[in-house]
């Protein structure tokens, strides 16, 4: 009996059923393997959103020890409005002493971060695009789930990325603005507001707050980009400019 598939994945391992679980929502996949694909050897979880974003955690049994993986998978609709999000200094008040000393957990978040990311993803899709390297990348999701903001895919520099930070923001968001060019983009350094001009996505530039809990909301126009000194500020920009169209009342 003949049978038809949309893709074909050749190899069992974590590879081939990750692709396999990305490309599922667009068609049939077919898994071709030398062995049998065990239960107690790999399982997924998954996690349905309200957006096109699913979350799965990876549980692997090697040698009676569990390992567990999470990653998500994000479908990005043509023309679909999105924000891209900094981490460091952007929604974390980061502290290098902590970096250096492995307490990343302990960092804290910007004041009014949490709560208005979650607002603005009520309305639009959340992307993380960090300049730390995919070694944390984990302690990182785990941090964001800790400190409660919204669900959303991150994007970290391989370990062998040899170009600035510049070059690596803008080659990722060139594969975003493919799909679609309804973005805003925050961020702290002058990396961030390069990579968010050259790909037509309107930038915001948050100040090194001097405390976390800065509560400042003015913002202002300089040049091509706007400049925050806290969340508060971005709120108000969002409220006020109606950026993406976005509208809400004033709390």
């Amino acid at each position: 009996m003949e049978e038809r598939y949309d893709f074909l994945v050749i190899g069992s391992g974590i590879a081939g059923l990750s692709f396999s679980l990305k490309v599922a929502n667009y068609g049939s996949v077919c898994i071709i393997s030398k062995d049998k694909i065990k239960d107690n050897q790999i399982s997924f979880k998954v996690e349905d959103t309200k957006f096109p974003l699913n979350n799965y955690l990876i549980e692997i049994n090697k040698n009676n020890k569990i390992y567990k993986i999470p990653f998500s998978v994000c479908f990005l609709e043509k023309d679909e409005k999105y924000i891209i999000c900094d981490i460091d200094f952007t929604l974390s008040a980061t502290n290098i002493f902590l970096y250096i000393s492995n307490n990343v957990l302990h960092i804290k978040a910007l004041y009014n971060s949490q709560y208005f990311l979650n607002e603005l993803s009520n309305f639009f899709r959340i992307i993380y695009l960090t300049g730390r390297k995919e070694s944390f990348t984990r302690i990182t999701k785990i941090w964001l789930e800790k400190n409660n903001f919204p669900p959303g895919p991150l994007l970290a520099r391989k370990m062998d990325y040899n170009n600035s930070l510049g070059m690596f923001k803008t080659e990722v968001l060139k594969k975003i603005t493919d799909i679609s060019k309804n973005g805003v983009g925050i961020g702290d350094l002058k990396s961030d507001i390069f990579a968010y001009l050259n790909n037509n996505i309107i930038p915001i530039k948050i100040q090194h707050p001097l405390f976390y809990y800065s509560k400042n909301d003015k913002y202002k126009y300089i040049k091509d980009h706007y400049v925050v000194s806290s969340w508060k500020g971005i709120e108000k920009l969002f409220i006020q400019e109606k950026l993406l169209g976005f509208e809400i009342k004033e709390r």
